[in-house]
C-alpha cells in the first residue's frame, strides 16, 4: 500500500507558496495600476526617481537605467510630454541634467517634487 501522506503534505506546502507568490504579483500589478490611473505625470516621474534613488542608494545623483523614451513608455505618456515635465523641473530647480552617454539626473529639492496624484510641482 502507497502513503500518500507525505506527498499530500509536500503539495500543501507548494500550494501555500504558490498562492503567496501570486499574491505578491498581484500586488505589485495593483500598484502599478493605482500609480498609472491615479498619479499625474509628474507624480508617476516623482515617485520613478524615488524608486531610482532607493536602488541606488539613495544619492542625489541618479543614473537613468532606461532611455528617456522607455522612461516615458514605462510611466504610460508621451516622450514629448516627458520632455516638457522634464525642463519644467529644470525651470523650477527641482532636478539638473547631466548628460552625456550615460543620462543622470542630480536631484535639488526631493520635498518640493510633486506627491501622488498631484499634477503640477508645489513653489
Amino acid at each position: 500500500m502507497v502513503d500518500f501522506g507525505p506527498l499530500l503534505s509536500l503539495t500543501e506546502v507548494k500550494g501555500t507558496h504558490l498562492f503567496s507568490s501570486h499574491r505578491r504579483k498581484n500586488h505589485v500589478i495593483l500598484i502599478y495600476i493605482e500609480d498609472l490611473s491615479l498619479k499625474e505625470v509628474p507624480g508617476r516621474l516623482a515617485a520613478y526617481l524615488l524608486y531610482l534613488s532607493e536602488k541606488q542608494g539613495r544619492v542625489p545623483e541618479l543614473d537613468l537605467d532606461v532611455t528617456k523614451g522607455q522612461l516615458a513608455s514605462l510611466l504610460g505618456t508621451a516622450p514629448e510630454t516627458l520632455s516638457r515635465i522634464l525642463a519644467r523641473m529644470g525651470r523650477q530647480d527641482l532636478i539638473r541634467s547631466r548628460g552625456g552617454a550615460s543620462e543622470s539626473w542630480i536631484v535639488l529639492s526631493w520635498k518640493r517634487l510633486p506627491r501622488r496624484g498631484e499634477s503640477s510641482f508645489r513653489e
